[in-house]
Formats: C-alpha cells, structure tokens, sequence
C-alpha cells in the first residue's frame, strides 16, 4: 500500500503542476503504511497552494477528491482479499516496534515476525483441534470416542 499511494501522490501531484512533488509523496508512503491515518493528509499542502497561491479551487477539489477516493475503493478492495492476516493495527504495531527495536531495517522484519508467530498461533490452534483433551468436547460417535471404547474393550479382553 505504501508504493501505490507514494507512486499515486507523484503523479496527481505532477499531473496537477504542484511544485514540491517529491515530499507529499515520501510523506503518503509513510502514511500508507500506518493504519487508520488517511493517506489523504498528504495532499493538504497541495490543495492549499491550488487554492490560495494559484486561486484554482476547482482543480483543488478536484486534488482533494482525488486522494480520498482510493482510501475508500483500493483499501477496501485489497483488504478485503486478505483474510486471517490479522488487523491492520496490529501491522501498524508490528512496524513500529520493529523500527524501535531494529532501527530502519525493523520495518521489514517486525511485520515478518508479526507473520510468523500468527503462523504459530494458527499451527497450534489446528492442532488443537484436531486432537480433543477430553470425550465431552468431542462429537459422540466421533472416531475419538469410538477408538477410546476399542481401546477399553481390548484392554477388558486381555484380562
């Protein structure tokens, strides 16, 4: 998400003829990758020096709609797709203490942590649940039950 609002600020702020291009742009790739902080505040100084410097606030609404709008159609698009990956919160986490913990290259790894020990979690809770501790969790006439009577009736036979 980061590369694709650092990419998408460049352009709209090219295609509109804003004179600091390159800031907003590093600025919406560090927005885009903090959750719940809209990418959208990047281009405030560029609506602002459409609309003051320049007087052209049509082309600054249209400035403004244009960085609003994919918070609410890619967002929603890409994240949708991703399923059990967790909160974008907790990447949001996982970034920050990264870069505490490591320094720059931590931005990188906390969220690879972050994945490998929701890996964990979801390896352990399988097999959990594939093997109940107790007959009452399981479903009667399960095999877990059926191969717990075998397993009585055989040590029975052997007496």
């Amino acid at each position: 998400m980061a590369t694709f609002y650092g990419i998408y600020t460049w352009l709209t702020h090219t295609v509109f003829g804003i004179n600091i291009v390159f800031l907003p742009s590093v600025f919406a790739a560090l927005l885009g990758a903090i959750p719940f902080v809209g990418t959208y505040w990047a281009a405030v100084p560029a609506v602002l020096e459409l609309s003051l410097i320049h007087k052209e606030i049509f082309l600054a609404t249209l400035l403004a709609i244009c960085h609003v709008l994919p918070t609410f159609v890619v967002d929603t698009a890409l994240y949708s797709d991703i399923r059990g990956g967790g909160h974008p919160y907790l990447t949001g986490l996982a970034i920050a203490g990264g870069v505490y913990c490591f320094g720059l290259q931590g931005a990188i790894m906390g969220p690879v942590l972050l994945c490998c020990i929701i890996v964990a979690m979801n390896l352990y809770s399988a097999m959990i649940t594939d093997y109940p501790i107790t007959p009452m969790q399981a479903v009667p006439g399960s095999q877990v039950l059926q191969g717990r009577r075998n397993l009585f009736r055989s040590a029975s036979t052997n007496l």
